[in-house]
């Protein structure tokens, strides 16, 4: 008998099978990357809260730097300072969210705390302040992310850092449903314009509402006037980011403009300044010879004049300089103009004989 050699190879279950564990695995793939994506923005918010705000309240700064930053973490920086480890972050985090809520306490206060006698002190006395001396919050505008090859994720936030000097002197100007002055700091909120996190549960009393635009009010009147205690920078903080979502390096950027602009005066002093700066600067290459605008209107200017002196609608030759191209179409026009004279004179003495 012979062997039927023709045969159809029919899928098998087997591939079948498979496939659908590969399709799970890659919409799991991409659900673990937007849950990162997500897991990141989240990270960036708090991070930011953390550093220029006064912090979720919920947890230890110390906590939230082992929860948010990698144990080899390549520090932290801005253009004034630089952290190489964890436990430095811990203690300039721990220094700027005390400084974020800065009051002023009462001189029985002191008194008692001179002479470390403040467990002397009777019920809120030991933590009712005089009144409010600063009060500092950020602003979170716009958060980009990108993600390389090899996993690691990048993040770019952008926002300003808010310092309010006395701010029980200020009101604010967008409150709707407030009017008057701020509340006093032992009046706990449930919301903040830094983080917008519920704090319903958090045991922090120092989370406030920070307002939308501090102002002055002027007594006796109903009016209002930007206040010049309230001070703002424009901030930009790149974090990146590990393949297990750990933040490896922070730094923080500062225009030297906006620095500027948190002196008295220091706005107007820097766009006067920048205005002069690149006058004298264009003025110097134009001195120099090298500036491609001033020989391009020379150029421009002895077109025109070569222009003018072959009248309206005249044209230098390519190759010549006015002068010359002037030259030749004079020496032509004097040539067409003895040509015709002489033509001219040999036919009068034909028609007319004397």
């Amino acid at each position: 008998t012979m062997e039927n050699t023709n045969s159809v190879a029919f899928p098998s279950t087997g591939r079948s099978r498979s496939a659908a564990p590969s399709e799970a695995k890659s919409t799991l793939t991409a659900a673990t990357g937007d849950l990162s994506i997500v897991s990141g923005r989240a990270t960036a918010l708090e991070v930011c809260d953390l550093v220029y705000g006064d912090g979720d309240g919920r947890h230890s700064t110390l906590d939230a730097i082992e929860r948010y930053y990698e144990s080899n973490a390549g520090a932290y920086e801005n253009p004034l300072l630089t952290a190489t480890s964890r436990s430095v972050l811990c203690d300039i985090y721990s220094l700027t969210n005390r400084l974020s809520r800065l009051d002023v306490p009462r001189p029985i206060v002191v008194l008692y705390t001179l002479f470390g006698k403040q467990h002397l002190l009777e019920g809120d006395a030991a933590s009712d302040s005089l009144f409010q001396a600063l009060r500092v919050w950020t602003e979170v505008g716009e958060i980009t992310e990108s993600e390389s090859f090899d996993g690691h994720r990048q993040c770019i936030i952008e926002h300003t850092f808010n310092i309010l000097i006395l701010p029980g002197l200020h009101t604010d100007r967008l409150a709707a449903s407030t009017v008057g002055r701020f509340t006093h700091p032992s009046t706990p909120t449930s919301f903040s314009l830094a983080l917008p996190l519920t704090h319903e549960n958090s045991s922090h009393p120092a989370t406030y509402a920070h307002p939308s635009d501090p102002a002055l009010s002027v007594p006796l009147l109903n009016f209002l006037l930007p206040s010049p205690l309230h001070l703002q920078l424009h901030v930009l903080t790149r974090l990146r980011f590990n393949e297990s979502g750990l933040i490896t390096h922070h730094r923080d950027f500062w225009d030297v403009k906006d620095l500027l602009s948190l002196l008295p005066g220091g706005a107007l002093a820097q766009w006067v300044g920048a205005r002069v700066v690149g006058g004298a600067l264009s003025s110097i290459s134009r001195v120099l010879g090298v500036s491609p605008a001033e020989g391009t209107e020379r150029a421009r200017s002895r077109a025109s004049a070569g222009d003018i002196e072959l009248g309206r609608g005249g044209h230098v030759e390519p190759g010549l300089t006015p002068a010359a191209s002037y030259a030749r179409h004079a020496l032509r026009y004097l040539r067409s103009s003895v040509s015709s004279y002489s033509l001219r004179a040999s036919g009068g003495g034909v028609g007319h004989p004397v």
